[in-house]
């Protein structure tokens, strides 16, 4: 059953995904050993972790006070199936469809969904094109080395992009060729 069905017992309550089974594990935070439940290095200590624990619960929630079917159709069109197929699927009528995913609650399932799906989809390029350029220009003055390196992996970065745009294949290795006459060698390339 997906993570997001699953029932929450306890508000400390963790379900975690193991690797090696793909199965899932509940555990109750208040029956750990206290030095278990403070070490502030454990994955569910993350702020980042908390975050995507509330959007889950979040989801649950919503998804609790909808029938299942109204999650169903919900979900679909949120992977952006038409109307048409929601409906065969879970077999209605269109109308029903379009019923079922404009009211509140389905809108609110819709945007959770959204914003679960950035939050565990992480920074876009255009994110982290954006943070290597500030740390570039912040570090300009004060260390030339990490300017230098933070344009360096953004070229890498275009220059990638680029060329699996060209090749249709992203397993493509990239040669970076800098013109020796506008761009001479210095002693921070040694």
């Amino acid at each position: 059953m997906p993570l997001l069905q699953q029932k929450l017992t306890k508000p400390n309550s963790r379900y975690i995904l193991t690797p090696m089974t793909s199965t899932l594990i509940e555990y109750d935070a208040d029956l750990l050993p206290e030095h278990l439940r403070d070490n502030e290095y454990h994955p569910a200590a993350d702020k980042y972790m908390h975050s995507v624990r509330e959007i889950q619960q979040a989801l649950v929630t919503v998804s609790r006070s909808m029938k299942p079917i109204e999650v169903n159709a919900v979900k679909l069109h949120h992977q952006g199936e038409t109307n048409t197929h929601i409906a065969e699927v879970v077999k209605r009528s269109g109308s029903w469809v379009s019923k079922a995913i404009d009211t509140v609650k389905a809108r609110s399932l819709l945007s959770l969904l959204g914003y679960y799906r950035e939050a565990i989809d992480g920074p876009k390029d255009a994110q982290r094109a954006a943070m290597l350029w500030r740390i570039a220009i912040d570090a300009e003055e004060a260390n030339p080395r990490t300017a230098i390196a933070a344009v360096g992996e953004l070229n890498k970065m275009k220059a990638l992009g680029y060329a699996q745009q060209q090749a249709g294949n992203y397993n493509t290795p990239v040669t970076i060729i800098i013109n020796q006459e506008s761009m001479p060698r210095t002693a921070l390339d040694n």
